[in-house]
């Protein structure tokens, strides 16, 4: 091409025998310029983007050349402070030392080497036999290396979660025995060492037996009968009730809660008796449980509803009944306050309106098309979901595929990381920028690349709504995590088999959820709450209240005063 240009350069006409070509060929002059000159800008944008290529490749070598320095940096460390690996003697080496051969490095009392470490000829005859056993790097730093780039253990500034001492209800006392010398008395006697030793009794099963008497009256003659008060009337209190519920939300299927509690010996009467439950009697506590968190439930959906910031997700179900088996559709939405699940007979955009009735507000969902109805400027797109899209473009086997999906892989890992980062106004639009300009990019193309970039260009302004809103998510992954409970359920259940198991799934999912975000006391609150019940007294709904109040507020802050059609960005306030 660079010969084709110097020809039409050379031929065309300068100084005077320019002047005197007529206005025809002068123009046809004027187009070749015109043409070389485009040819070269493109030329040049070409060797811009290659140079950008290439200076990509060079940082991410230089960083897997710094990682593998790290990589070997570590391991000789350990070569060094392995006395199989080096010249330090064994008793140096830390009492929880396991050699290659299985051995423990442990010291001897004397402070000398182990008997398993002497120079003795024994010891050589093994050395001889183990071959090079002591200058292979110990199992686990081969086997199981670490990741490059990753450091183990908590991120900086986690807070750490250690066990808290609790009031013991007996102290036991261990002094020490004779010293090795033969001396019996040791003084100064003083604690050095604490820890806590946990067990639980076992479970006794307080048995009534509810007699009811009648008899005749001896003025009119008719037959009266006893009755017993109304929380006696079921089979099981709520104790009982509570523990069965929590099984069954944790993934055990009813035939397993039935085998756990018939277990010869862990659950029995004051008299030592077994405990005796039925199929039946087992099968009737989820309805109770769920009739009694029925208030529950329609207050979580009110306070869900009240929250301006909120991720929805959905998954299937499945319900088997006479017509056979039938998909449904479990949706939720998730917020920092409260979790609420709802089951509806379709995926479409009937189930999703049901679900944010009458709410408005910000929502983080994934790119399924039901969420795009929703205003683009008040949506956060899953940066997750995006990602891993990107990720697997770049590991596809066309070269100009995978270089572009690796672009748009690292440009939406470095929004997500940003993620709480206070920005200004600036550097977020420059964020945006970068994304876009890739966008229009690739997005001509006719292949998975321009796909995604079509993909990127139709979300728009929902991509980098995170960035100008402080409390946004850029993932959905708080919506995933509350369906992943849900998920575990559905492996052991299956599904339901009529319309009150749905109800069940939705009050008990999200009263247990909701109850953790809280910080709630689960099981003491589900007892009270079935006892309630069982009693015929009003649920108490009183510490719905403060949440219902940190919501209002939070909508107080955001400026969502109207409907969520009213409100436009440019009335929210941005990240600080």
């Amino acid at each position: 091409m660079d010969t084709d240009i110097r020809a039409i350069l050379s031929a065309i006409p300068r100084g005077e025998e320019a002047a005197r070509l007529p206005h025809q060929e002068l123009v046809q002059v004027l187009d070749s310029v015109v043409s070389i000159a485009l040819q070269l800008a493109r030329q040049v944008e070409i060797l811009q983007e290659e140079n950008r290529t290439l200076r990509e490749q060079v940082r991410v070598l230089t960083e897997q050349v710094k990682t593998l320095q790290e990589q070997n940096y570590a391991l000789l460390r350990r070569l060094n402070t392995n006395s199989g690996n080096s010249g330090i003697s064994s008793s140096k080496d830390p009492p929880w030392y396991t050699d290659n051969q299985g051995n423990a490095g442990t010291q001897t009392g004397d402070g000398g080497s182990s008997p398993a470490t002497m120079g003795g000829t024994e010891n050589k005859e093994n050395d001889t036999e183990s071959g090079t056993s002591r200058e292979k790097a110990p199992k686990d730093s081969m086997d199981n290396p670490k990741a490059p780039g990753k450091k183990t253990g908590a991120r900086k500034g986690h807070p750490g979660a250690r066990q808290k001492f609790v009031t013991p209800d007996e102290e036991l006392k261990f002094f020490p025995g004779p010293c090795s010398c033969g001396c019996q008395e040791i003084e100064n006697l003083e604690p050095c060492y604490k820890h806590q030793y946990f067990e639980i009794p076992t479970i006794l099963v307080k048995v009534l037996h509810i007699i009811l008497y009648r008899g005749t009256c001896s003025n009119c003659g008719k037959v009266c009968k006893g009755e017993a008060p109304r929380k006696f009337q079921a089979g099981y209190g709520p104790n009982l009730s509570a523990l069965v519920q929590g099984l069954i939300t944790l993934g055990l299927s009813r035939r397993g809660v039935l085998e756990f509690l018939r277990d010869k010996g862990f659950v029995r009467t004051s008299h030592g008796e077994e405990l005796q439950i039925s199929h039946g009697g087992l099968n009737q506590i989820p309805g109770r449980v769920s009739s009694a968190l029925k208030p529950h439930y329609e207050k979580i959906g009110e306070s869900a509803r009240t929250v301006p910031i909120n991720h929805v997700d959905e998954t299937s179900w499945r319900m088997f009944g006479p017509a056979g088996k039938i998909k449904v559709w479990l949706w939720v939405m998730v917020s920092c306050l409260v979790t609420f699940f709802m089951i509806h007979t379709n995926r479409s955009k009937e189930g999703f309106l049901e679900l944010v009735r009458n709410w408005s507000g910000i929502l983080t969902s994934d790119d399924y098309a039901v969420y795009s109805s929703w205003s683009a400027e008040l949506r956060q797109s899953c940066l997750a979901h995006l990602s891993r899209a990107a990720k697997k473009l770049s590991q596809d086997p066309v070269a100009e595929i995978a270089k572009g999906g690796l672009r748009l892989y690292k440009e939406l890992c470095r929004l997500t990381k940003i993620d709480g980062e206070a920005l200004t106004e600036g550097e977020w639009r420059a964020l945006m920028m970068r994304v876009k300009g890739l966008i229009n990019l690739f997005k001509k193309r006719d292949d998975c690349l321009g796909t995604l970039a079509r993909r990127l260009e139709k979300d728009g302004v929902s991509l980098y709504t995170f960035l100008r809103i402080a409390g946004v998510e850029p993932t959905n992954n708080t919506a995933e995590r509350a369906l992943r409970a849900i998920v575990v359920k559905r492996k052991s259940a299956f599904g339901s088999i009529s319309e009150a198991g749905f109800r069940w799934l939705e009050r008990s999912f999200s009263f247990k959820q909701t109850c953790r975000q809280q910080e709630w006391p689960y099981f003491e609150m589900l007892r009270r709450c079935i006892s309630n019940h069982l009693q015929g007294l009003p649920q108490d709904l009183s510490m719905y209240e403060p949440v219902v109040q940190v919501a209002q507020q939070m909508r107080k802050e955001l400026g969502f005063e109207n409907s969520v059609q009213a409100t436009s960005s440019s009335e929210l306030p941005k990240r600080a």
